[in-house]
């Protein structure tokens, strides 16, 4: 029995969907379901069973599916252990977007260049997903959101990567410099509650009292600066990276003591066989932050003084 197969019909049941999990693992649609029907024809009866687009597993699947996650744990724990000492092994990695731009590529060339041998599988998305594929062995690790509305298991070990204070967007065309006042007087581009860092955001207008003018509610940091750009409002958000590099129309306000932050965390399993690979990606990615905020401090005190003001 190919142990890839297996693979597929977890995926599958974890996603939902063929068209997910092929996405997941680089696979056509159609390899994938052909991958489904030979294990299915291995054990002898239907595994998942599919209602237009949603595939959910048969009783038959979910009696089989904690069992074929122990395999599938074994075979990659004995794989590790038989090429430890040649240095040769894969890491499944997940990364939201502002590590995918800001952390991983210097990260990852340390790395590879460290562990030549180490293939490397990334995976975008947001922290919620990202978060769950940890848990579910999916992934051996990610960068993600830490969150702080319910506990991270003992399954899951984590350790800090950096921290980010949230800050206000502005158009430099608005004359006004107090961040919780922009908050309350001009329309607010909201930055998506559905992702953990946008509910920091919304429960720090909470606490003040501010009811904002809300125009749009969306996902991506350097959507939201294009729009502030055109004056369409302002926003509250991480000061991460895709706004290191922002263009002179928009203007950085720090909400000084009791602002918002946000925790950017390297989550891994604690069951993960590649333990010491992922030990060494960690402190790659601490080395790639060092040096983007040694790289950034000069823009970052070009977009604003302390006072919220634009620096010359």
């Amino acid at each position: 029995m190919d142990t890839r197969f297996i693979e597929s019909f977890l995926a599958v049941v974890e996603t939902g969907s063929i068209a997910a999990a092929s996405r997941r693992l680089n696979l056509t649609q159609a390899a994938l379901a052909q991958r489904l029907k030979a294990l299915e024809r291995d054990i002898g009866v239907p595994l998942v069973s599919r209602v237009g687009q949603t595939v959910k597993p048969t009783s038959a699947g979910l009696s089989v599916i904690e069992r074929s996650q122990e395999l599938l744990s074994t075979v990659r724990q004995i794989r590790s252990i038989a090429m430890e000492d040649a240095n040769i092994g894969e890491l499944r990695l997940g990364a939201i977007s502002a590590a995918m731009i800001g952390i991983i590529p210097t990260a990852l060339g340390d790395f590879c260049k460290s562990l030549p041998n180490v293939t490397v599988h990334l995976t975008p998305g947001v922290s919620e997903a990202l978060y769950q594929q940890v848990l579910d062995d999916a992934l051996d690790a990610a960068i993600i959101i830490r969150p702080h509305h319910f506990a991270i298991p003992k399954t899951c070990s984590w350790q800090l990567l950096l921290e980010e204070e949230f800050i206000v967007l502005k158009s430099a065309a608005i004359a006004a410099d107090d961040g919780i006042e922009l908050l309350r007087e001009h329309p607010l581009i909201r930055y998506d509650r559905r992702h953990w860092d946008g509910q920091i955001a919304d429960r720090y207008m909470t606490e003040l009292g501010i009811q904002p003018q809300e125009r749009f509610e969306m996902d991506g940091i350097d959507a939201i600066a294009a729009l502030v750009e055109k004056g369409l409002g302002v926003s509250l958000v991480p000061n991460s990276y895709p706004l290191r590099n922002i263009g002179s129309k928009i203007v950085k306000v720090p909400l000084g003591g009791g602002q918002p932050f946000r925790e950017i965390i390297f989550i891994s399993n604690r069951s993960s066989p590649n333990s010491r690979f992922l030990e060494i990606f960690f402190q790659c990615a601490k080395a790639s932050v060092a040096a983007s905020r040694c790289d950034s401090q000069g823009s970052m005190e070009i977009a604003y003084t302390k006072d919220g003001k634009q620096g010359s």
